[in-house]
């Protein structure tokens, strides 16, 4: 699933998240390789909707990060910013000791 969703991603980014493990277990789902080609789909469709409902009751904080990392020449899309958020709030994404604050290159000029 995480294979098929970053390729889905790359083709449209504001549609589709990346589903990997880590996203899938901070949202409440574990991903598997068994159960079948119809379980991983809704396994996939039920995390699709969990993202958009949760970046949706997280919409202004998410356009607050877009438009600051705009001013630094990064355009993502609002489901990239909620995946990244998703993945690095993960114990185990390899942020050991990293504070679990997000900063989008503010300047402190």
């Amino acid at each position: 699933m995480a294979v098929a969703t970053k390729l889905l991603h790359l083709k449209r980014p504001r549609l589709f998240p990346m589903l990997d493990r880590f996203v899938a277990e901070l949202l409440g789902a574990g991903l598997t390789d068994s159960g079948g080609e119809e379980a991983r789909a809704a396994t996939a469709a039920a995390l699709m909707r969990t993202i958009r409902r949760e970046g949706r009751r997280n919409l202004k904080e998410l356009r607050g990060v877009q438009a600051r990392l705009a001013k630094d020449g990064r355009k993502l899309s609002l489901v990239r910013i909620f995946d990244a958020v998703l993945w690095s709030a993960h114990p185990a994404a390899g942020l050991t000791g990293a504070r679990r604050t997000l900063s989008a290159g503010l300047r402190h000029d």
